[in-house]
């Protein structure tokens, strides 16, 4: 019963460490997913800034033919690099989708070891009444034998 009372407390410890490992990583993972959600943020801005300036040189090339190549060419350029920053908004998407998954699978192995946790807590509850039990088991037959020892003698 002591060799399982004390496997059981090295489970709730481990236990307990694996626990506290993985809120480390949650709080690691809520931290990226701040910084992702910032990135995200920045792109969307960015992304309409590159639009405004997009319209911006269109109206530009409208008003002036004489500067129509040059208009056009920066048109491109901010067409590309809308579709660049496009990318990356779709990049940063999936990668706060990944982020958000893998919180999830944290907050749920959290609940499975807190889970374990308290079946553990149960378990060494358990034993140690059952130790007690045995323990006073023991004392009564001591008792006993004692009371025997001292008829015979």
């Amino acid at each position: 019963v002591m060799v399982e009372y004390e496997q059981n407390k090295q489970k709730l410890l481990s236990l307990e460490q694996e626990n506290r490992i993985l809120s480390n990583e949650l709080t690691k993972l809520r931290e990226d997913h701040i910084i992702t959600s910032s990135k995200l943020t920045s792109t969307i801005q960015s992304l309409n800034i590159t639009r405004n300036e997009s319209e911006l040189a269109i109206q530009q090339a409208q008003q002036s033919l004489v500067d129509k190549q040059t208009n056009y060419n920066a048109l491109m350029i901010a067409m590309n690099k809308i579709q660049t920053i496009e990318s990356e908004n779709g990049q940063i998407k999936s990668e706060n989708v990944y982020m958000k998954q893998q919180n999830e699978m944290l907050q749920e192995e959290i609940r499975r070891l807190s889970s374990n946790k308290m079946m553990f807590n149960d378990k060494i509850v358990n034993s140690e009444s059952e130790l007690k039990k045995i323990q006073i088991q023991a004392q009564n037959e001591i008792n006993r034998l004692n009371g025997k020892i001292i008829e015979l003698e």
